[in-house]
């Protein structure tokens, strides 16, 4: 890990502008940097107190030590990586930034569609599936034996109230979003426990959405909280050099939730190129743990212990209902 990694904030996955997390961002590069706040203290400026400079620098050193202990670098080259859905958005991002990665050098990529760019893309194989299907036939066609990083992208999104879905449509949001993840998940670890000669990442791509159910996401936003509970479980069954990701975007630049609108300024929309590079350097400095995009993302679990009018108030402020 590159120590700008240690002494600097957090990079943004959101366009820098007027936004929470622009503000905090900047705030943590000046006035709540220990550097800034040690100059504000002995300067001419004499804003805060030594205790508080203290304070400070005793959370930036906590934040350095929980990096370092929860990364362990993947010094293997010439990785093979599979990625589910990457033919769009987020996926198709997270395939451009791992293309241009020295240390990769095969893509494999599942998705029913594939892009034209891939033709470019030398190191990318395309292998068309349905991941509604069964998802054993696409087990049988992969050597998991080989995949040194686990992608799990894929997504489908409900656009009906829960009354209104069909079954087919209900079991194709389960079996894109969960069943076929649980299934290749499992497939995955039981080869990796085989053999202990090189690390192994798995990355699943979540949402925030599992912390919280807008209109007409409730399945959606079930199977976002069932793989974030799973993965929980996985961290401690797991061998150390497994390493695993939970990533918990919010709202994306993507076709997907091109038809929502929110607050911009306290749910500001993420940059899918941006959170594509952040996935890249998680998986080369092979972090583990939940990663939620952007701010807001980490602190909605306490929207669930709010009284039930402050819930109400959130949910009309923010606009999530607004599908």
């Amino acid at each position: 890990m590159n120590i700008k990694d240690y002494v600097l904030p957090t990079s943004l996955v959101v366009p820098f502008g007027v936004n929470i997390d622009t503000l905090i961002y900047l705030c943590l590069l000046t006035i709540f940097h220990p550097l800034g706040t040690w100059i504000l203290c002995f300067g001419n400026f004499e804003l805060f107190s030594e205790k508080f400079c203290f304070t400070i620098t005793l959370l930036w050193i906590i934040r350095g030590i929980n990096k370092y202990y929860r990364s362990l670098p993947n010094i293997n080259t010439n990785r093979t990586v599979l990625i589910t859905g990457g033919g769009n958005g987020l996926g198709l991002e997270c395939v451009k930034s791992l293309n241009s990665d020295v240390n990769i050098s095969k893509i494999i990529v599942v998705d029913l569609c594939p892009r034209l760019e891939f033709e470019h893309f030398k190191k990318v194989e395309f292998l068309k599936f349905d991941l509604n299907n069964d998802i054993d036939k696409l087990i049988q066609q992969i050597n998991l034996e080989e995949i040194d990083v686990v992608v799990l992208n894929a997504g489908k999104r409900q656009t009906k109230t829960i009354s209104s879905l069909s079954t087919s449509e209900l079991s194709s949001i389960l079996n894109i979003n969960l069943i076929s993840n649980i299934k290749l998940l499992k497939s995955y670890i039981e080869i990796s426990t085989q053999t202990t000669n090189k690390t192994r990442h798995i990355v699943v791509v979540g949402s925030v959405l599992g912390f919280v159910g807008p209109c007409k996401l409730g399945i959606y936003s079930c199977t976002k909280i069932s793989l974030l509970a799973i993965l929980e479980s996985l961290q401690t069954e797991i061998p150390s050099w497994i390493r695993l990701s939970m990533i918990l975007p919010g709202q994306l630049n993507s076709q997907m939730f091109a038809d929502v609108s929110v607050n911009e300024f306290l749910a500001p929309i993420i940059d899918i190129r941006l959170l594509s590079l952040k996935i890249r350097n998680i998986v080369n400095n092979g972090e583990n743990g939940s990663f939620a995009y952007p701010m807001y993302g980490r602190l909605l679990p306490i929207y669930q212990i709010l009284p039930w009018w402050m819930q109400k108030c959130c949910r009309w402020f923010s606009g999530m209902d607004n599908v």
